[in-house]
């Protein structure tokens, strides 16, 4: 196989992961590293880091690794000669517990040694972590680290270092005063309340964010279990607004001097006087851009209805979405960043010192923001950040479905957007997602969805950029829409030379109970499992990139139509996606490094009926890719 470059790469989930995943691969040499050399390899590697020897802990990795900068970084943090931002002294002391390592033995012989890690400074309490590394024989026979996986480490690193500098630093080095008021205003609350999580700071007063109950930050999510209630308390400790709520929002997020507080996925709004605004009984709030009467759209189900600008709610309103949708709040593009909002919400916390950012609720609905997003706290010093954000850019894109360029008033409106996320701590670079969304004209409804532009199969997140960040929308039918997007690959091709990396994705999303849910695939070219093709799906933007064993260099190509070796593999894909079992190794392989075939206990499991499971748009596609291919040798083809 080709040799992959070695990627700095983060995890997504509904929210984006919090740590740092070195990747490198090598080679496969297909020599399996036995178990007991493994562990005198471990051995000596964290010998070299008990002594801080840098040198010889980069020379544990494949060569071609060993000048990578998230090598270095990792090593030298192991070596305890830098922190986690490259702090002339190193708060802390990374040491291992070898002889507790587990040792896994993979199915392509690589071994995988999950190392409990230690975390201490002086007299403090130590913390555990954990350091994941991939270790294989290279074709000398000699054991190289092969993959580095530091999340979980960098993570727990930081926490622990913040943990340090609480412990060793003058509170006023590290906090504003009026964070110290807070923590203790805090503190006083205990006795009342379950958990004082969060406290927000806004024209000159401090309110409290107070929790009974059981409190997870992860029930925050939109279908998570909620365990507990929420409700807030004023600055003089009375409460405001009661514990009742699944969640209250950002001071002035949406109103001045305002809050949306949601419960069992209604909402409502409170005044900073515990007020009852707006009865938590409205399916969403849509708050309107610029002055006028109304100043906000409401929905029960598929009832409409205007909130007046002396929050005074209508009679039931013909509003339509169409109209409105352009007026809403930041629907256009704008950009979030450290202390950019009206009020800053710190964790009472000095072990979390980022601020916490509560967007309104339609804000969530439209994809725009997650459920909470975690930024740089401009109230903290002296502290490292981890998984947060310094900037969050959100560029609303001009693109039109087809049926709006050519038809004009249609059923469907688009609203396509590129989401740029500037991450601190031990992952600083961007990230970029694409969020779509879709107004039906006809349901009178808004729907939204992420759209993946990564597909690699590693954890990696890539950036298209020039020709091949491409767009478009089309409907299939009134329920059906297909969405191409420019996006990242690692497909290599059947010659092992060869190796997509740029290329269009298609979607496919559904409107289903008044959602928009997008149909998965394995497949990378998803259209042959949805669509009966034609020449369009083979027009497009492709990067390939070449690998010369020789020189050991690495050339790309752009092309703008789908080579032969892709209409190889997009023909067999189809094949794979049944656990075909093909006669030829190599598309084993290739199917297999694309996780198209499931393991059990360590085998390859086929579908001796694969061929049966076809379906009518499987065999019209199979033909027609074969129709493009009649004149080339197809030996290496999957055959009946």
């Amino acid at each position: 196989m080709k040799t992959k470059p070695i990627l700095i790469a983060a995890v997504v989930f509904v929210v984006l992961a919090s740590a740092v995943l070195f990747i490198l691969y090598g080679k496969n040499t297909n020599k399996s590293a036995d178990e007991e050399r493994v562990k005198q390899f471990l051995a000596i590697f964290t010998q070299y880091a008990a002594n801080g020897q840098t040198d010889s802990l980069i020379n544990c990795f494949e060569d071609k690794n060993q000048k990578n900068e998230g090598v270095l970084r990792l090593v030298k943090l192991l070596a305890g000669k830098n922190g986690i931002n490259d702090e002339e002294e190193p708060l802390a002391t990374v040491s291992f517990n070898v002889d507790n390592a587990t040792i896994e033995t993979l199915s392509d012989g690589v071994v995988k040694a999950t190392i409990p890690v230690l975390l201490n400074r002086d007299a403090l309490e130590e913390r555990g972590s954990v350091l994941i590394l991939k270790i294989a024989p290279s074709e000398n026979g000699r054991l190289n680290i092969i993959q580095a996986d530091a999340r979980q480490l960098f993570t727990d690193f930081v926490a622990y270092v913040n943990f340090v500098r609480s412990k060793t630093l003058k509170d006023e080095d590290i906090y504003n005063p009026k964070t110290l008021a807070a923590f203790a205003k805090a503190n006083q609350l205990k006795t009342r309340f379950d958990t004082v999580i969060w406290f927000a700071h806004t024209q000159g007063k401090t309110y409290f964010y107070v929790v009974n109950g059981k409190w997870e930050e992860y029930a925050l999510l939109q279908d998570a279990p909620k365990t507990y209630k929420m409700g807030l308390i004023g600055p003089d400790l009375n409460v405001i607004i009661p514990v009742e709520f699944d969640l209250v929002g950002q001071l002035g997020a949406s109103f001045q001097e305002m809050i949306e507080v949601q419960k069992n996925n209604k909402k409502g709004l409170f005044d900073l006087n515990g007020k009852e605004v707006l009865p938590v009984i409205y399916d969403q709030i849509f708050p309107l851009d610029g002055e006028g009467d109304n100043i906000a759209a409401l929905r029960i189900g598929d009832d409409f209805f205007w909130l007046k600008n002396d929050f005074t709610v209508t009679e039931k309103s013909d509003i339509r979405l169409a109209d409105i949708l352009p007026k809403l709040k930041k629907t256009g593009s704008f950009s979030i960043n450290s202390g950019g909002y009206e009020s800053i919400i710190e964790f009472n916390s000095g072990e979390q010192p980022g601020s916490i950012y509560l967007p309104p609720s339609y804000m969530v609905d439209l994809n725009l923001l997650p459920a909470y997003k975690k930024f740089k706290n401009p109230l903290r010093k002296n502290v490292v950040y981890e998984d947060v954000s310094d900037n969050y850019v959100v560029n609303r894109d001009n693109i039109q479905s087809d049926q709006e360029r050519n038809e004009g008033d249609n059923w469907l409106q688009t609203l396509y957007y590129s989401v740029r996320d500037y991450y601190l701590g031990g992952r600083e670079e961007f990230y970029d997602t694409r969020n779509l969304v879709v107004l039906d004209k006809k349901r009178n409804r808004v729907y939204a969805v992420d759209l993946s532009i990564s597909h690699e199969d590693e954890l990696t997140y890539g950036v298209v950029d020039g020709p091949c960040n491409i767009s478009s929308i089309r409907a299939l039918n009134d329920s059906l829409l297909e969405v191409k997007v420019g996006s990242t690959f690692y497909l290599t091709m059947y010659d092992s030379t060869k190796t997509l990396t740029q290329a269009p994705y298609y979607h496919y999303l559904t409107i289903r109970n008044n959602k928009l849910i997008a149909s998965t695939t394995h497949r990378k070219f998803s259209f042959t499992k949805f669509v009966k093709i034609d020449d369009t799906y083979f027009d497009g933007c492709y990067m390939v990139e070449s690998f010369n064993y020789t020189n050991k260099k690495t050339t790309s190509k752009r092309v703008y139509n789908v080579t032969d070796d892709m209409l190889h593999y997009m023909k067999n894909e189809i094949y794979a996606d049944y656990g075909y079992q093909f006669k030829d190794k190599r598309w084993i392989d290739v199917f297999t490094d694309a996780n198209l075939y499931k393991y059990r206990e360590g085998d390859l499991v086929f579908n001796k009926t694969a061929l049966d499971s076809l379906t009518a748009i499987d065999k019209y596609n199979i033909n027609f890719i074969d129709q493009k291919l009649k004149t080339k040798k197809t030996t290496t083809l999957a055959a009946k």
